[in-house]
């Protein structure tokens, strides 16, 4: 698993995508992030408040820049999980 730079992860609480709960208990957000090399790659990475794991693209080494970011909405969640089911089906 690759490790996302702490700059990229929703840690502050007056960040727009910091999600709470009722009853101040902080969420989990999950997104995805597109960020670009200094050499012109794209990297594709799921996050969450932890770390992430690289989908596509070179190896992280520090030196990209986020240039695009999607915190996955419950119907983001639900297409993948039907996405998922049909690569599953597909390997069976």
């Amino acid at each position: 698993m690759d490790i996302i730079r702490p700059s990229d992860l929703p840690w502050r609480a007056d960040r727009d995508d910091f999600d709470f709960r009722l009853g101040g208990v902080q969420a989990m957000t999950i997104y995805f992030s597109i960020d670009q090399t200094p050499e012109g790659g794209i990297q594709l990475a799921i996050n969450d408040d932890c770390g992430g794991y690289r989908i596509f693209g070179p190896k992280y080494d520090g030196r990209s820049k986020t240039i695009g970011r999607h915190k996955l909405t419950p119907r983001d969640v639900e297409e993948i999980k039907r996405y998922l089911a049909r690569v599953g089906e597909a390997l069976s």
